[in-house]
């Protein structure tokens, strides 16, 4: 009788649990059922971190010369885990040839699927250890096993010197900027109420996190354009009387405008009560403006955005370049632009030093920047690497807020990144607080930055880590170039994106639709 894969499974993990590796390894090589069942059982393994078993049962098919991009990525990763340098080097080589092979559909299932989860744990282990060469060695798997990060990451390539005109030129030909409209020309400034309903934490779930400035921003910058705003902090802790509290705010001011964080979306059990706020609201005040904020768009699936934009009056998000925007039901809804900072933007006055300064985070969300910094460290590019961490510091947010864009200020020079874990890239708030704050942007590519500025006019982009190179090198030679960049990238930001304008924007989409 054949085996089936459960059963399969289950007595690998008996061994596994056993410690059992002889017996693991007779099992495997006396078994004669079809090889897809032992690389599923792989698979399973290489997700529940038993790193041990799928890497002897990897290394037996190796040996057999039976090959598979699971099996080879395992016999990688077990290489790095007990130090068998050899092994990396052949899973690897193997791995490398058979991903080149596959169509971009595979190579991103197989990396989201099956690489990510394990090269993660194993990278937050050197980055706590602070082990820079093991974190080579995992990025020589990572780039094994994605043709994008061989293309990122090919350390060996040098790129021609960066040539400020021509990607000023190319920046052009690609921008594709929103066109942004004000209230009509004459129209009074309505003193409207609003109600500001945003987390109080940036992680919420966490008590010693950093208290989240995003709300506070909102009021402040919609106080200034004239309106009465009152920032309704959420702690995402009891959501039905939370959703609660906010309509009884808005009753009680007679709000015209209630912006909220509506990334609770993302968790169906929110639906119900989100919902009921939602209708108690339009009964209540029928006047009233909805808008659903959504600071992160990218970890949303497509249909909740819909259903989030359909069932509000608004969204506001800065992700212009997401393909669910345009879904013909969302037609009219969407507000791109970036948040308010609630205050006045800084000018270019700290001196344009010729290096640059990271000064984000590193975390399980954009756990790729670990990379860069590795490899720069060892090439010796010209970067500072401040990371930041989201720990509460016992500032009020906007003391904490404003500390951080003048330490970006300071920088004269920041260096941002993009990309998020599923290889998607995403623009940040820190595209706009960099420029904003007077220092010069060098940017990871982003499409999305092409709808609110003009790559090499306004900021300088890098798509590989030889395009980094170039930039670093730029800085250094042609400082009166890059100068120029940071004057205009500052210039352009403060006429178009000041707090002003940007509750203008928002005043002209919900009052003024058809002006």
């Amino acid at each position: 009788m054949e085996i089936t894969t459960e059963d399969y499974f289950g007595t690998i993990i008996k061994f596994d649990d056993a410690g059992d590796y002889i017996g693991l390894m007779n099992c495997v090589a006396g078994d004669r059922q079809d090889i897809n069942i032992a690389i599923h059982a792989v698979y399973r393994l290489v997700n529940d971190n038993r790193v041990k078993a799928a890497y002897i049962i990897a290394k037996m098919f190796h040996n057999a010369n039976i090959h598979h991009p699971i099996l080879q990525f395992s016999l990688a990763v077990g290489g790095i885990v007990f130090n068998d340098l050899g092994d990396v080097a052949n899973g690897n080589a193997i791995l490398s040839a058979i991903m080149a092979q596959l169509p971009v559909d595979k190579q991103e299932v197989l990396y989201n699927e099956v690489m990510a989860k394990s090269l993660f744990r194993l990278t937050e282990g050197a980055l706590v250890a602070g082990d820079d060469a093991k974190l080579m060695r995992i990025l020589e798997i990572l780039k094994a096993g994605s043709p994008l990060f061989q293309r990122l990451f090919d350390l060996s390539r040098v790129e021609p010197p960066y040539d400020a005109a021509l990607m000023r030129q190319r920046g052009r030909e690609r921008a594709k900027l929103i066109e942004f409209a004000l209230p009509p020309a004459g129209a009074p400034r309505v003193q409207r109420r609003a109600i500001v309903a945003v987390r109080n934490l940036f992680f919420p779930q966490m008590p010693n996190s950093r208290a989240f400035d995003v709300g506070p921003r909102f009021a402040k910058a919609m106080t200034s354009y004239g309106w009465n705003a009152t920032y309704h902090p959420m702690h995402w802790a009891d959501l039905a009387a939370e959703f609660q509290a906010v309509v009884d705010a808005c009753v009680q001011e007679q709000a015209d405008v209630l912006i909220f964080d509506d990334h609770v979306i993302e968790h169906p059990a929110s639906h119900e009560v989100r919902g009921a706020m939602i209708a108690q609201l339009r009964q209540k005040l029928p006047g009233l403006k909805i808008v659903a904020l959504h600071l992160d768009p990218w970890v949303i699936e497509p249909a909740l955005m819909v259903y989030s934009g359909t069932t509000a009056d608004a969204i506001w998000t800065i992700g212009p370049a997401l393909a669910v925007w345009e879904t013909p039901a969302l037609a009219g809804r969407v507000l791109h632009a970036p948040f308010p900072i609630g205050g006045e933007p800084g000018l270019p006055v700290a001196p344009l030093p010729g290096r640059m300064v990271f000064t984000g985070a590193i975390k399980g969300y954009n756990w790729h920047r670990v990379f860069w910094r590795a490899a720069s460290q060892e090439a010796g590019l010209p970067i500072d690497w401040a990371l930041s961490h989201h720990v509460a510091d016992g500032l009020s947010p906007l003391d904490s807020y404003g500390a951080y864009l003048r330490n970006l200020g300071e920088t004269g020079c920041s260096l941002n990144m993009s990309m998020r874990p599923n290889l998607r890239y995403s623009v940040t708030g820190r595209c706009f607080e960099t420029l904003l704050s007077g220092a010069l942007l060098v940017q990871e590519l982003c499409p999305d930055m092409d709808h609110y500025f003009v790559s090499g006019e306004h900021y300088l982009e890098f798509t590989s880590f030889a395009d980094l190179r170039a930039i670093g090198e730029f800085l250094v030679a042609n400082p009166g170039a890059a100068e120029t960049v940071r004057r205009a990238g500052n210039a352009f930001v403060r006429a178009r994106y000041s707090d002003d304008k940007l509750i203008g924007y928002l005043d002209k989409h919900l009052f003024y639709p058809g002006a």
